[in-house]
């Protein structure tokens, strides 16, 4: 009869990993043992200890909760009440979940289209690594993908007027993502364009006579306009 005995204890994912976002699956590899097997999966933050799992199943499917160093050791019982204890896994670390905390324009809205420039930030916490940023540019149905970098801001120079939503997408270099959902709308008015300039009186005219008026035609802009002249 061979004695009963626990090869290994291994996790399916290296650390570090993320709360709330990662599947963890410890497995134990074991030997000998006489009739049905117990396996009891021990989990310590490194203050308390718990029996996270116990039954026949020699896998032990962790979703960790929260950010902290663990170590997970597992029991082995048979039928006769051998037990056999392995040692502690080393340290495995999960970090704070991945979470986006805001997304704003520095310029509010309304602005003119090609004259007017829009920087959006986006600020997010937690996850593993370096963290990416897609900004996703909406108008109507269609949604485009403007920037995707480790800039967790994007330079925006609207071009045409309209209604605009933005959102943006934070991903670690675990894959895990998160989105900021979309902004509300965001309005771009036409470019602003002096379209004529009128005199009421042809030239020339006769000096403090009779006052001569001018009117200016402007399209575009965002209201109110203000109008300067200037006579050189």
């Amino acid at each position: 009869m061979m004695e009963l005995g626990i090869e290994f204890l291994m996790a399916d994912k290296p650390t570090p990993q993320v709360a709330n976002m990662a599947v963890v699956n410890w497995q134990a590899l074991i030997s000998g043992g006489v009739g049905e097997l117990t396996f009891d999966f021990i989990l310590s933050d490194g203050e308390t200890e718990i029996v996270a799992q116990s039954g026949p199943s020699l896998t032990w499917q962790w979703i960790p909760k929260k950010a902290g160093v663990y170590r997970i050791k597992m029991a082995v019982s048979d039928s006769l009440g051998k037990t056999v204890l392995s040692d502690w896994s080393e340290p495995f670390e999960v970090l704070p979940e991945l979470k986006f905390e805001a997304l704003h324009p520095e310029k509010p809205a309304p602005q003119a289209a090609n004259m007017a420039e829009v920087n959006w930030r986006a600020s997010a916490s937690g996850g593993v690594g370096t963290l990416t940023f897609d900004f996703i540019l909406k108008e109507g149905d269609d949604e485009t993908v403007v920037q995707s970098s480790t800039i967790p801001f994007w330079q925006w120079k609207p071009k045409a007027a309209g209604n605009y939503r933005v959102m943006a997408v934070v991903s670690d270099s675990k894959g895990n993502t998160k989105e900021s959902g979309w902004s509300d709308p965001y309005e771009v008015t036409p470019e602003l364009m002096l379209k004529s300039l009128i005199v009421d009186m042809p030239s020339p005219q006769r000096a403090v006579i009779n006052p001569i008026q001018w009117k200016a035609i402007a399209e575009g802009g965002v209201s109110p306009l203000n109008y300067t002249f200037n006579n050189n």
